[in-house]
């Protein structure tokens, strides 16, 4: 979904179309310089990779903060230094894959230099994740396809060799299934229930969000990704809401916890269509229009 108006926007970001061409040009390949390391942190999961070495390191994140068939996703090192903001960058996993045309946010990782930041990344498409129950899951076969990861903005490309992923994803499963625990909900029923969460209102609040953007920050012209993790009862009632800053911003301190009081849910309903405490998750971008 996505959700505007004029200067500024709170969405739900998403991948952009295919692009129509493709331009030949040499990458820059950089081959792996460490193994895949796994973070499994209170509030998300993290797998990272640092590639290339000396003055020419870069790191790849796949980050994911519950279960998903999608994931958060940055790139980060010299190869990125002239890369523009508000300039479309071509994506890729294989050879054998159409490139597709994206917006990415631009920022900066420290120890590595410029960034290229997702709030949502797909393989392929975003509907072909896997379930277990009601808890989506990156889809490890189509990452066991992937060769590499490749970004191209106009003539500028960089390439992460990173071979297949299917193994990697399969470790962000387990973990995004433990934050689940985490949060105090039962896992198993959730494997086994036959519906999730469903937020019944939720244009009418996301228009609130867009009208809430915070004053101090969007004169600074500060933008920035949140993810917000909310807690539904049995009764379709918001019990907990969490904010996690993907991209951090000193003005951008997001309302949405508040607006979100004002949000109706009909709750999960366990394997045998009994309701059931579950969660939601959603991430919202505050973005200053060109």
């Amino acid at each position: 979904m996505r959700f505007g108006l004029r200067a500024l926007a709170a969405a739900i970001l998403g991948m952009g179309a295919a692009s129509p061409a493709y331009a030949k040009a040499e990458p820059v390949v950089l081959e792996p310089s460490s193994k895949w390391n796994v973070d499994f942190a209170p509030e998300k999961c993290r797998l990272a990779r640092v590639f290339g070495e000396g003055e020419n390191r870069h790191v790849l994140f796949f980050e994911q903060w519950g279960p998903k068939a999608t994931f958060g996703f940055t790139a980060s090192g010299p190869g990125f230094d002239r890369f523009r903001a508000y300039k479309p960058v071509d994506v890729r996993f294989s050879n054998a894959q159409e490139p597709r045309e994206t917006q990415p946010f631009m920022g900066t990782i420290e120890s590595f230099g410029d960034a290229i930041i997702y709030s949502t990344m797909a393989l392929e498409d975003e509907g072909q994740g896997q379930m277990l129950g009601i808890l989506p899951q990156l889809n490890t076969d189509k990452a066991s396809f992937a060769e590499f990861v490749e970004f191209r903005q106009r003539s500028r490309s960089v390439r992460f060799n990173t071979g297949e992923l299917g193994e990697a994803f399969k470790v962000l499963n387990q973990c995004t299934r433990s934050l689940v625990s985490d949060w105090g909900l039962d896992v198993e029923k959730h494997k086994s229930a036959t519906k999730a969460v469903e937020w019944t209102n939720d244009q009418a609040i996301v228009q609130r969000l867009v009208k809430t953007y915070p004053s101090a920050a969007l004169r600074k012209g500060e933008q920035g990704i949140m993810r917000m993790r909310l807690k539904i009862d049995e009764t379709g009632k918001m019990t907990d809401c969490v904010i996690n800053q993907t991209t951090i911003n000193k003005s951008l301190k997001s309302p949405a916890c508040r607006e979100m009081a004002k949000a109706k849910f009909e709750p999960a309903l366990d394997a045998n269509g009994a309701p059931m405490a579950s969660y939601y998750l959603t991430a919202i971008t505050y973005k200053v229009n060109d």
